[in-house]
């Protein structure tokens, strides 16, 4: 199949964006790569038109403007030529809506009406959202898929010396709605731990740089969003959950409505709720090395076993060619595993 993946991908170069290309070339698919933000839109159209896609593979928001103007890429669609799937990879209600608050906005762009009739998929990392994307692009066809791993740079990195640091978090911190609470958070426990911190911004090119940074660390941190009570987040994670566990941490979750679905509590990782919960599992998990490191095994095989992008790709091309009705990432959803799926990193 011939696939054409438009988006970030070298605006972005984040392991997101990497991971979906090197997971269609793994799976054999013909892929050429545009850049909504560094391309210029005529030129991008003029390729799609000249290589005539079977499937176009959109993520960013600027995606959906491009597929509301641009009307001989939506005619490929329209005369059954190509199918379109769109996966959000952040939190975001639809195009018309408040980020912050998810009320409706006046005289939005995009018509969501209009692109959602040229949409095949489309894919969310939140559950919470789905009916609103439903009535918003009055289209049936949205599913929970969240994000993944890449095991060829997500493994457990060998360790040469004991870790230095108690705890590591990566990721942004800033004042915004979105990391507020875990800036807050992580100034705490920089009073009583000792913590590794990286934004990783810049990083994502360094297909080594993670698992390193994550070995330095007995313990890593991960807190998405402290809810507002504004937006639903069910079922709702960055990257994070997938690609600190695949390097093999004991990772302390932040738990968000349907984690239980997802991972086993004290097995694949750990969750709390309160601060004084947090700090409790933080005492017990770094004067306990045995647990800690029954859970680094447990943890990089369950990423490894249910969440990489081979994985995530796979599900949704049987979903896109009726094979497949749902999520394969939930607990219950049985494994068949071949030798050659589950690469062995540490003995």
């Amino acid at each position: 199949m011939k696939v054409c993946l438009l988006g970030g991908y070298k605006s972005g170069a984040g392991y997101h964006w990497r991971g979906q290309l090197q997971a269609f070339q793994k799976l054999g698919h013909e892929v050429f790569v545009l850049d909504i933000r560094r391309q210029d839109w005529d030129k991008i159209t003029r390729t799609i038109i000249r290589n005539q896609p079977d499937l176009l593979w959109m993520g960013l928001k600027e995606c959906m403007q491009y597929l509301y103007e641009c009307a001989p890429v939506r005619n490929l669609h329209t005369e059954g030529k190509m199918k379109t799937v769109f996966w959000f990879g952040d939190l975001r209600p639809p195009e018309g809506f408040e980020k912050g608050t998810g009320l409706p906005i006046k005289n939005p762009r995009v018509n969501t009406k209009t692109v959602g009739k040229h949409l095949d998929l489309i894919l969310l990392m939140n559950e919470g959202f789905i009916e609103q994307y439903k009535l918003a692009y009055r289209k049936d066809q949205v599913y929970y898929m969240p994000l993944a791993c890449t095991p060829e740079w997500h493994h457990p990195e060998p360790l040469t010396e004991p870790p230095e640091y108690d705890i590591a978090f990566a990721g942004y911190l800033d004042s915004s709605v979105f990391h507020r609470g875990r800036t807050e958070l992580v100034k705490k426990l920089q009073g009583r731990y000792k913590v590794l911190l990286d934004n990783l911004r810049g990083r994502e090119w360094d297909d080594h740089y993670i698992r390193k940074f994550y070995s330095k660390a007995k313990l890593a941190l991960g807190i998405d969003i402290l809810d507002d009570g504004k937006l639903q987040y069910r079922l709702s994670t960055s990257n994070r959950i997938w690609i600190a566990t695949a390097c093999g941490t004991c990772f302390l979750q932040k738990r968000f409505e349907g984690i239980d679905l997802l991972a086993k509590n004290h097995r694949d990782l750990i969750w709390w709720e309160t601060e004084k919960e947090l700090y409790g599992l933080i005492e017990r998990y770094l004067q306990d090395e045995a647990k800690r490191q029954f859970i680094q095994r447990n943890a990089w095989q369950w990423a490894h076993m249910k969440h990489t992008y081979i994985h995530r790709i796979n599900n949704v091309l049987d979903i896109l060619h009726g094979k497949e009705t749902k999520f394969r990432g939930f607990l219950e959803t049985p494994v068949f595993i071949q030798p050659h799926d589950l690469e062995v990193y540490i003995t």
